[in-house]
């Protein structure tokens, strides 16, 4: 049984087989990870052990995992069970998306981390100085490196 893929070029059993197969394995992954994500960030958000800033780390990191979670499942199901066709390229709302949450992710998580790196160093004087200048400055650090691409 031969299938045509979105370029025309027909693509064997066993290649649809493990595509579909596939699917079914990522899509199988993502439905536990969201209420273990929803768990995770209320667990994160409760507790009183963890800085301030470390817990904005952590829920802006669970925050960008969700985001990317969810169009990539949409386009799963849409990929299996509405158009039938696994080769099928995502709209382009889902990918970009997907695309801006995880350049969401990358860039948040970057920024604070980095912050908090300051943090530890200079101990002593960064919470007697907080400064928006310095989100700011990594903040446009990030996104030109990021746009570089």
């Amino acid at each position: 049984m031969a299938e045509a893929s979105s370029n025309g070029t027909e693509i064997n059993g066993p290649a649809i087989f493990a595509a579909y197969a596939m699917a079914f394995l990522e899509l199988g992954t993502f439905i536990p990870s969201i209420p273990i994500l929803a768990f995770c960030a209320s667990i994160v958000y409760k507790t009183s052990i963890l800085h301030r800033n470390l817990k904005g780390i952590l829920l802006a990191q669970l925050f960008g995992i969700m985001m990317n979670l969810w169009p990539r499942a949409f386009m799963l199901i849409d990929q299996i069970f509405v158009a039938k066709n696994i080769f099928l390229l995502p709209p382009n709302f889902v990918s970009g998306a997907s695309t801006a949450a995880l350049t969401f992710n990358n860039m948040a998580g970057h920024v604070l981390i980095v912050e908090r790196i300051c943090a530890t160093v200079y101990v002593g004087t960064y919470e007697s100085y907080r400064s928006w200048t310095f989100t700011a400055l990594w903040l446009s650090i990030t996104v030109e490196f990021v746009s570089s691409f």
